[in-house]
């Protein structure tokens, strides 16, 4: 590999990271650490980023603030960003293009490494600017041949902020000015001698079209709710050369595009992904927690302020802190911006964290003995609920709680239209429909991409469809048939589910909560057929309008997810705890309601089995005994699991 002089400012912020870790995210000092292991795997040719930094500083001026008109002198941490992506170079196999984005086939070539970039930091270290320095520096360096930029991002407006502010670092500088062709009406700006040109777009405009981009910039995405525009902006990177640089701040939207893109990196930066992809960079300055906020030692605010006591004032941010204690209507814009910690709307009930839940093996729920709550809902139209069950187990001991919840929607909408005394009745794809009808899930109908189906596929939500009626047919007889409706959830298809459950499992239902109202029939079979585990009824019921009772089990169920004490696999109940919006009645009781046709059905179905544990466990009656009973229960097994750990 090339040698690489120890003065380096690559090299400098690498070794500043080992000796000053408490500046710096667990998923920054990963990155660092991979990026030790790509100077043992690629070239790194440094004359690419000093000449980068160099030109920079030479050309560009300050646009904004007390500074403004000063030459530009690059952070320690920008040059380390410019160097990590222009520096990289070894051979790959890539897919290769003409000149007018048609595919060659695969070569294998010598190329620059790094090629898909995510740099998140908080609001005020200079993001925008830096990446006008570097759209200057593309537009009139042969570092591209051919150079063709395009900013895209949720809205116009935001895309032409960086743009404006490329437009003012050229026309800041004389020479640059005179040797390009700004267009600022129609968001372009072009060096005719370089063949090199900058146009600002946004997904609220038709001007995807035909576009073939050296360098690709999409501009604050934690406001993008899924990942439609992006996917087709990454589609028209047909260069073998092509670069990437996504840019943002956190933010309120949850399960959006942002989310994704940052579990993506998890895996990458922890070393669990399949392929160890170094063709990424992921710049993620953030705090790893809100507990580290602390105005006694801003030195750890570094990790989400890496300009920190120079672009970001140290006074003016202590300030935020002290006004986000104060005022706690300020604290959601201040995590977000400032530290980049993920929030929920202001008026969810639940936070980030408690929305969260760690995975678990499932395998777990065999032979166990488990609580049942459901959401009953019929889903006959896109409108309606998603009816929910979970299955959960809760360890008195730890106070732990294992989940698998299973969301059911059918296959078809039967859609109703009444004209002139006649009724039409036209049927619909409800996996569609419904995918366009709630706002928090993806619905891109160009590619035929809907939320729903991303989900079945997980097995987050079970489709109610031909394939699973064949399925329980065969399993129960052709009796069953009847029981399917394949235009909407029914009492019959969830005992029939309970049944199928019940086969696999062969698990002991301790208690089973519901609200009767909407069960009526489900909670008459249970108490009739399920085995009673303590002398009672095994049927709790659980009104969310039953304010005494169900408060608090609201309460304890967001202490115990403050905790982290929550296991569940399914992505679409997450959503659905961001979901629960709060308000408050006369009387100081929670009341959750939907927002913006987003579901909450996952939480409902949560709150009815913790309703169910809690009963279980803290009766006057059989209280008692139960808890010790299922105490032991968790014993045995860790027992069972020590002796097999020690046989192996």
């Amino acid at each position: 590999m090339t040698a690489i002089r120890s003065s380096n400012p690559f090299i400098e912020y690498l070794d500043y990271a080992d000796s000053h870790e408490y500046e710096f995210s667990v998923e920054m000092l990963q990155q660092l650490h991979r990026q030790r292991e790509m100077l043992k795997l690629y070239d790194f040719i440094e004359e690419k980023g000093q000449k980068a930094c160099d030109w920079i500083e030479r050309f560009c001026k300050i646009t904004e603030g007390e500074n403004a008109g000063k030459p530009v002198k690059l952070l320690l941490s920008q040059k380390w960003f410019i160097y990590s992506i222009l520096c990289f170079y070894g051979y790959l196999d890539i897919e290769t293009y003409d000149d007018d984005g048609n595919a060659l086939g695969t070569q294998r070539k010598y190329t620059r490494i790094v090629n898909d970039v995510l740099y998140m930091v908080g609001t005020g270290n200079g993001k925008t600017s830096l990446l006008g320095f570097l759209n200057a520096y593309f537009l009139f360096s042969d570092e591209f041949n051919a150079c063709k930029i395009y900013i895209g991002s949720n809205a116009y407006k935001q895309s032409r902020l960086c743009f404006d502010t490329t437009m003012n670092i050229i026309r800041g500088n004389k020479a640059l000015r005179q040797n390009c062709n700004i267009r600022s009406s129609y968001g372009e700006i072009e060096v005719q001698k370089r063949n090199s040109r900058l146009t600002a777009m946004s997904s609220d405009g038709a001007n995807l079209e035909g576009i073939i981009p050296a360098v690709l910039i999409i501009d604050e995405i934690h406001e993008m709710k899924d990942r439609s525009y992006a996917d087709n902006l990454r589609k028209s990177t047909k260069r073998d050369d092509f670069l990437i640089i996504e840019t943002t701040t956190q933010g309120t939207v949850r399960g959006g595009y942002l989310d994704e893109r940052l579990e993506q990196a998890s895996i990458l930066l922890s070393g669990n992904a399949t392929i160890n992809d170094y063709r990424k960079l992921f710049c993620i300055y953030k705090q790893d927690s809100e507990d580290e906020i602390d105005i006694n030692n801003m030195a750890v605010c570094k990790k989400s302020n890496p300009a920190l006591g120079v672009a970001v004032s140290v006074l003016q941010l202590k300030q935020r802190i002290i006004d986000m204690i104060n005022d706690p209507r300020k604290r959601t814009i201040t995590l977000t911006k400032n530290f980049n910690i993920p929030q929920n709307p202001i008026t969810s009930y639940f936070t980030d964290t408690e929305c969260k839940t760690k995975e678990f093996d499932e395998d777990i729920f065999y032979n166990a003995p488990v609580f049942l709550g459901l959401d009953m809902a019929y889903t006959r139209t896109p409108e309606s609920d998603l009816a929910c069950l979970e299955m959960m187990l809760f360890n008195p001991i730890t106070e732990e709680e294992y989940c698998k919840d299973f969301y059911f929607l059918p296959k078809y909408w039967d859609k109703e239209t009444h004209l002139n005394g006649q009724v039409d009745i036209e049927r619909l794809d409800m996996v569609k429909e419904k995918s366009k009808e709630d706002s928090n899930i993806l619905y891109n109908e160009r590619q035929k991409m809907y939320g729903y189906k991303l989900y079945a596929e997980r097995g987050d939500v079970i489709i109610v469809d031909e394939e699973l009626q064949e399925q329980l047919v065969s399993e129960f007889g052709e009796h069953v048939r009847k029981d399917i409706d394949l235009t909407g959830i029914t009492e019959n298809f969830i005992l029939l589910w309970l049944a199928h459950l019940e086969r696999k499992y062969n698990w002991i239902i301790l208690k089973f909560g519901l609200d009767p109202n909407k069960a009526s029939t489900i909670q008459a079979v249970s108490d009739a057929s399920i085995p009673s585990q303590d002398g009672k009824l095994p049927t709790i019921k659980f009104r969310m309008e039953d304010k005494r009772n169900s408060n608090p089990i609201i309460l304890s169920t967001k202490d115990i997810r403050a905790r982290g004490l929550v296991y569940n696999n399914n992505r679409l109940s997450e959503l659905h705890f961001v979901a629960a919006q709060r308000k408050e009645d006369l009387y100081g009781n929670i009341v959750f309601t939907n927002a913006q046709r987003e579901k909450k059905d996952g939480v409902i179905a949560n709150l009815c089995a913790r309703s169910a544990c809690n009963v279980f466990l803290n009766n006057k009656d059989t209280g008692e005994r139960n808890r010790a009973l299922l105490s032991m229960w968790w014993n045995e097994r860790e027992s069972l699991q020590n002796s097999q750990m020690e046989k192996d």
